[in-house]
């Protein structure tokens, strides 16, 4: 095993260092860095994680991941955690790779093969080279000694990552598919009764509930025809299963681990599938940041306002440096005054417009009252355009949605204009972020006939011209009857 990771991961890693550096001195954005790990780095170590089930400790992942951050910052000491960057693009992030979890995902994949896919060739050797039954080891609390249960390299190889896996998430309590015959774990299980349970169909300990709730003798002898001198074994596994799980006698929540043996994946996309799950776990918590939007705002956010606001950021336009725009903001990552004032004693808490304070993030996109002119000249032309009822709100104007309203009421069209067009009024916004004069309508509007025609070309080459009339034929249309922007 030793060889497989000297002939195959070290030269990766070499290789990498030299790419790295060559890219490095590339014009390219955070965006397009962490899509250069996505498109580029990302199947070399995919295609090793999938063919060698090679032991790699959380070393050689902050060995990468310190490569990765080098790389995204040119050098420089991060400005944004790691967690927000590895978020999913659905929920808001920039979907940087985490290695750990693809790692993780690759393996958890075969694993799922040796559940439900024993009939495969390698699935059966790799089952009759274990002492005991390779599912019990799976659904058992860990750690364990997995030497002593296989002399099959690649077998043991592959218990020690779900062993990584299982400590990294606290994963230590049985697992609703424990089986109840040939359990390491149960000493009387190998008794013929627990073999007939099986073929009656009560096999794993998940069979054992009814309605959530452990089962009574009585209820599992009419659901499986057990015989009543079973009552013994009953009691037997009863008290196995009160001695294990915290949650007896309702039944524990269910888990990754569950969702893994309760399914096949062996469709297309599995790993992708397994990536999320594992992704969902443990992702970067968003609620210190939506509690600093709801103190700046003055009024609560409901989770379906929040989950909306993030989605708008990677769903309002295809193009990475707005889509970075959108990030920074909802994630507060732009340097304020207010926050400044907090680093240094030089600078005061006041915006550079009004010199108002506090000159926060909410002042600084919003509530700004030499802002409130550029707003709604804004509002009144996709009014306008659009031919509907628009109101300037802080909601459109700092996320690309309105909160507490029905959003829905708009089209599809309608919807995609407002996001992208306030979109492009924040960016105008940060171009003049330091400025003492407020920015104009009029050179909002010139940005977003410009960026107009970047959409009009992404629609161009998908072959959905109709898409784009369809969408920005009113906003068109509009600025045609303009004498003057």
């Amino acid at each position: 095993m030793s060889d497989l990771y000297k002939c195959n991961f070290l030269p990766l890693i070499s290789k990498l260092r030299v790419d790295l550096e060559k890219w490095n001195n590339l014009h390219i954005t955070v965006t397009g860095r962490i899509n250069c790990i996505k498109m580029n780095i990302l199947p070399r170590f995919l295609y090793l994680f999938q063919c060698l089930p090679v032991f790699l400790p959380n070393s050689f992942f902050r060995q990468i991941d310190t490569l990765f951050s080098s790389f995204i910052w040119k050098r420089k000491p991060p400005r944004i955690r790691k967690g927000l960057l590895q978020r999913q693009t659905s929920v808001g992030g920039l979907a940087l790779p985490n290695l750990k979890y693809y790692y993780w995902a690759a393996n958890l994949h075969k694993i799922s093969f040796l559940i439900h896919e024993q009939a495969l060739n390698w699935c059966t050797m790799e089952i009759k080279s274990c002492s005991m039954s390779l599912v019990s080891m799976l659904t058992s609390k860990m750690p364990m000694r997995f030497s002593q249960s296989s002399s099959n390299l690649v077998v043991i190889s592959t218990l020690r990552i779900w062993s990584q896996f299982c400590s990294f998430f606290k994963f230590n309590e049985l697992s609703h598919y424990n089986p109840i015959y040939n359990n390491h774990t149960f000493p009387p299980s190998l008794d013929p009764a627990f073999l007939h349970w099986k073929s009656q169909g009560l096999a794993k300990l998940n069979d054992l509930y009814i309605d959530n709730v452990f089962a009574s003798f009585d209820e599992l002898s009419q659901k499986y025809s057990l015989p009543k001198n079973h009552l013994f074994r009953y009691f037997q596994i009863r008290n196995f299963v009160k001695s294990n799980t915290m949650s007896f006698p309702f039944i524990s929540p269910c888990t990754i681990v569950d969702e893994l043996f309760e399914k096949s994946f062996r469709q297309k996309g599995a790993l992708s599938k397994i990536y999320c799950l594992i992704t969902n776990i443990k992702s970067e918590c968003m609620e210190k940041i939506k509690k600093q939007w709801e103190a700046e705002l003055g009024k609560q956010l409901s989770e379906v306002d929040w989950k909306r606001a993030l989605s708008q950021i990677n769903g309002t336009t295809s193009c990475c440096k707005l889509n970075l725009i959108q990030f920074k903001t909802v994630h507060r990552i732009y340097f304020t005054n207010s926050r400044l004032s907090k680093m240094y004693l030089n600078v005061k808490d006041e915006c550079n417009r009004c010199h108002m304070s506090p000159a926060n993030m909410t002042h600084m996109f919003w509530s700004c009252p030499h802002l409130k002119n550029y707003w709604a000249i804004i509002f009144n032309h996709l009014a306008r355009a659009l031919e509907i009822t628009l109101t300037p709100s802080e909601d459109a104007a700092i996320f690309g949605t309105f909160f507490n309203r029905n959003w829905e009421s708009y089209t599809n069209c309608e919807r995609n204009t407002i996001a992208f067009s306030t979109l492009i009024a924040r960016r105008r916004i940060l171009l003049e972020w330091k400025s003492t004069n407020a920015p104009k309508a009029s050179h909002w509007y010139k940005d977003l006939l410009l960026f107009l025609d970047l959409e009009k070309i992404k629609y161009d080459l998908r072959g959905q011209p109709s898409q784009f009339d369809t969408t920005w034929g009113a906003m068109i249309n509009y600025t045609k009857t303009l004498k003057t922007l």
